[in-house]
C-alpha cells in the first residue's frame, strides 16, 4: 500500500531529523566543525543546503530506527510485553511462560494478517505503526534530556535509566494493543518448547 510506504519513509525521516538537530546542539559552538574551504560554496547554496540535510537526517533515521529496533524489540520481549499481555489477557494463556507468551503473540499476528478481513488487518497495521513511532522517538528523547540536563550531568544517568524503562513499557503496551486488534476466540495454537541450550 502506497500510505505504508510514505509511512515508512517518514518514520525514518522524523527521527533522523531530530537526532540531526539535537547533535548541532549537543556541539560546543567553539568546536562546531567548519566546512572545507572547497565545500563551502555547497553549505551555502539555498539548494543543496536542505537536500544535504534532508538526506543526511534520513540516513541517521535509518540508523536509528535499527537501533531502536534492536534494543527496545527485545526488552519488551523479556520484560514488559509478556507480563502484561498475561495481566491484561490471562484466560488467552494457557502458560504463562515466557516464550510461550511470546510464541503465541507472534504467532496470533501472524495468523491475524494472513487470515483477517481487510478492515481488522489495516486495523493491526495501524497499531504496529504507533508502536513503531514510539520505539522510534526514544533515542531522540534521550538525547533531548541529555542536551536539556548540560548543566546536571549527575541527573543524566537517572532520567536516562526512568526514559528507557518508560519507552519499553510504552512499545509493550502498544504491543499488547496490536494483540488486542489481531486475537481471535478460535485461534489454534501450538506451542513447541525450545530445547534448552
Amino acid at each position: 500500500m502506497e500510505s505504508d510506504k510514505l509511512f515508512d519513509h517518514v518514520e525514518n525521516l522524523a527521527p533522523g531529523v531530530l537526532v540531526s538537530i539535537l547533535t548541532t546542539a549537543l556541539i560546543p559552538r567553539s568546536e562546531s566543525l567548519h566546512a572545507a574551504p572547497d565545500f563551502q560554496w555547497v553549505m551555502g547554496n539555498p539548494f543543496v543546503t536542505p537536500v544535504v540535510f534532508l538526506v543526511a537526517s534520513y540516513l541517521t533515521g535509518v540508523v536509528v530506527v535499527l537501533i531502536s529496533r534492536l534494543i527496545i524489540d527485545r526488552c519488551s520481549r523479556l520484560t514488559f510485553r509478556p507480563w502484561l499481555l498475561v495481566l491484561l489477557h490471562r484466560r488467552r494463556f494457557e502458560l504463562t511462560k515466557r516464550d510461550y507468551v511470546n510464541e503465541y503473540y507472534g504467532e496470533c499476528l501472524r495468523n491475524a494478517e494472513a487470515t483477517a478481513s481487510q478492515v481488522r488487518v489495516a486495523e493491526i497495521q495501524k497499531r504496529r505503526q504507533s508502536g513503531r513511532l514510539v520505539r522510534s522517538a526514544w533515542i531522540p528523547a534521550s538525547m533531548l534530556i541529555w542536551v536539556s540536563l548540560q548543566d546536571g550531568w549527575w541527573f543524566r544517568p537517572f532520567f536516562e535509566l526512568i526514559t528507557f524503562g518508560a519507552f519499553v513499557f510504552l512499545y509493550a503496551y502498544s504491543e499488547v494493543a496490536t494483540f488486542e486488534a489481531c486475537r481471535r476466540e478460535d485461534f489454534q495454537f501450538t506451542y513447541c518448547k525450545r530445547a534448552p541450550r
